[in-house]
């Protein structure tokens, strides 16, 4: 990269450090992009936020050395990795394979990405053996394809096969020997064991000598060795003598204030991904699986002990620490869709009106919108405007015909209104007491609808429920039902019937607000549903005056 600067006339220790920093700032907003694809817009706005101030990032800007480069190429890695797992198509597959290339070409530890995060994404998308077959053959094309030129060069300029660098053996010869297995330096790295350049030397063959040289002292020293590696671990994680560490760094440039400081960020950033892991634990534990890989390597190859490798594990960490309140909303759809008998019951609602063109408005997860496809639905559209869950959606349905998917909010979504006037069921439930301009989004609707078309709508009911839980789930309102049904005769809809569902949860809901954190946790969803079948049989006897929610059937004249 800086070498295509100096090409293009910076060829000044200025312009360099000028261009290093617009690496660093490509790494703050392809560390967002990551926690976007992994979590929502809250995380990546969050991750980057962390990533542009974090002292360990931005002094390497000025450095000179590869981590600036490098933490952008991480990032990408991490971001096509998580884009691969939400949607695995063939294209991403492509990103993917090329994003590893590129992150080895700049530190050629990240050749293992291929093995360790991209093939695992592939295979955790949850499409099968073959399909994950195919995304790692066409990822590992990709790869190969953009690494091709420089192991060509390679090969023409040392007459042998190198993996990207001829330097591993300089790391295993200078991380091997008496003064990185004893005294003050034990887990560091030392230039000094490479010894004198000599003119006309094969670079390739003077750097494998030396590793040799490195592997036969590991072997001859292997009680010393879990010793030496639990320092070299203990160093990149900043968690043996890290005021020692930040005066090491001074050698590479960087000042020492600056460092400390990114040790004390580093430590709270720690703490925080804790809980951050715990989060996606509850949420997505593939996502978890792929944030975490990275850290295992970053562990895995500090043989040199400096703390600078752990610099793109820090752009991980970032990624797991704010998975909350977006992954935990996620967690609770989850949770919502293993209660079976209350969707079957929600759902049971409307399952008369399915039929035709049919648009589900909110679809999150997916958990309705599984019904409607076995109901008989036969072209369906599915609208959701957050894009954790409108990757869910891509994931689940992506083999199926007949389904599509607009990552867009209502009122304002162009596939909705590219339908005008030819949809045959609309459904909407738990979704426009979510939304601002609720007049307009039921006026949308109402416009997509064929005459004798029909709207389910199912709403939060009684404004004096309104409490914590609310609040937590985004509810702007609750609603009345004369002033429901004026909203919905308002949109030009015809209302078949509107009336109150499911008392049983209003226990239940005053309950769970009266909690500090309130939160729908599985053992209530569980006690619920064993609860449901008797009280689903005495409410369609006697229906209540009062429920959780009201049902509204409507059609366009």
């Amino acid at each position: 990269m800086l070498a295509g600067v100096s090409e293009l006339g910076g060829r000044s220790f200025l312009a360099h450090r000028l261009a290093s920093c617009v690496m660093g700032a490509a790494a703050v907003g392809l560390t967002g992009v990551a926690g976007r694809i992994a979590a929502g817009e809250r995380v990546a706005l969050f991750a980057a936020g962390i990533a542009a101030v974090h002292p360990a990032w931005w002094v390497n800007d000025g450095a000179l050395m590869s981590e600036s480069l490098y933490l952008a190429m991480a990032a990408a890695v991490l971001a096509a990795a998580l884009a691969l797992l939400r949607a695995p198509t063939p294209a991403r597959a492509v990103v993917a394979g090329a994003a590893v290339a590129l992150a080895a070409l700049t530190r050629s530890e990240a050749l293992a990405l291929i093995v360790l995060l991209v093939v695992p994404a592939a295979v955790m998308a949850g499409r099968g053996w073959r399909r994950a077959g195919v995304l790692t053959l066409v990822a590992s094309a990709a790869f190969a394809l953009v690494l091709a030129p420089w192991e060509a060069r390679g090969i023409d300029r040392f007459h042998r096969l190198i993996p990207v660098t001829t330097t591993g053996g300089s790391l295993l010869a200078g991380a091997n020997c008496d003064a990185t297995y004893h005294g003050q330096s034990i887990g560091l790295w030392r230039l000094d064991r490479l010894g004198p350049a000599v003119a006309r030397d094969n670079e390739a063959e003077r750097f494998a000598r030396v590793g040799s040289e490195g592997r036969r002292y590991a072997r001859d020293h292997l009680g010393r060795l879990p010793k030496v590696v639990a320092v070299r671990v203990a160093r990149t994680w900043d968690l043996f003598h890290p005021r020692e560490q930040a005066v090491y760094e001074t050698l590479e440039g960087r000042q020492r204030g600056v460092s400390e400081a990114g040790v004390l960020v580093h430590y709270v950033l720690l703490l925080l991904a804790g809980l951050g892991t715990v989060a996606l634990w509850r949420t997505d534990r593939r996502v978890l699986a792929l944030v975490l890989i990275p850290c295992a390597l970053v562990t895995f190859v500090s043989a040199t002990g400096y703390a600078r490798s752990s610099t793109p594990g820090d752009g991980v960490v970032m990624g797991c620490v704010p998975m909350s309140p977006e992954p935990s909303e996620i967690w609770d759809l989850q949770n919502l869709a293993r209660a079976r008998r209350l969707g079957d019951w929600m759902f049971s609602q409307f399952a008369d009106l399915v039929r035709g063109r049919v648009a589900e408005v909110g679809a999150r997860i997916g958990t309705f919108s599984e019904r409607l496809v076995g109901a008989g639905a036969q072209d369906l559209l599915l609208i959701e405007p957050e894009p954790g869950c409108a990757d869910h959606l891509t994931a689940r349905f992506a083999n199926r015909s007949g389904v599509e998917i607009a990552a867009e909010t209502v009122p304002g979504s162009i596939a909705l209104q590219a339908r005008s006037g030819s949809v045959d069921f609309i459904l909407c439930q738990n979704v426009l007491e979510h939304v601002e301009d609720h007049r307009g989004a039921l006026s949308e609707m109402s416009n997509a609808l064929a005459p004798g078309g029909a709207l389910g709508l199912l709403v939060p009911a009684h404004p004096r429920l309104y409490g914590p839980l609310d609040r937590r789930f985004g509810h702007i309102r609750r609603y009345r039902r004369r002033d429901l049904a004026g909203l919905v005769r308002g949109a030009g809809l015809e209302v078949d019937r509107i009336y109150c569902f499911n008392a049983l949860g209003v226990l239940g809901w005053v309950a769970k607000s009266t909690r500090r954190n309130p939160s729908l946790d599985p053992a209530s969803l569980r006690a619920y549903e064993l609860l449901l079948p008797l009280y689903r049989w005495v409410e369609r006897m006697h229906p209540p005056p009062f429920g959780l929610s009201y049902v509204v059937r409507a059609r366009r004249a």
